[in-house]
């Protein structure tokens, strides 16, 4: 990821409790979180409606595609590919 990564909104629906996290308690999550190697999180804060609307709308509109080149010491059939394919939406194609 470039840059200072992706804005997320955590929604929490019907919660059983209504409390406010403080700044103090933000940082702390934050911290946790960040504990993991995979994933880091800066600026935890409170939103509102409209900033949860808008990241719902530019989730449709922005298309990302990736690729990657993998090698194996296997030959790799098209039925292996086929097999991949069918897994998700992803597409596997063999550059030969």
């Amino acid at each position: 990821m470039l840059g200072n990564g992706r804005p997320f909104v955590l929604e929490i629906l019907d919660p059983k409790k209504s409390y406010s996290v403080s700044e103090e308690k933000l940082k702390e999550m934050e911290k946790i979180i960040n504990t993991n190697p995979l994933v880091n999180a800066i600026d935890l804060h409170y939103t509102d409606e409209k900033c949860f609307e808008v990241l719902k709308e530019s989730e449709t509109s922005k298309v990302k595609a990736y690729a990657c080149v993998v090698v194996s010491e296997k030959e790799i059939t098209q039925q292996d590919i086929d097999n991949l394919n069918s897994l998700r939406e992803i597409k596997v194609r063999n550059f030969e």
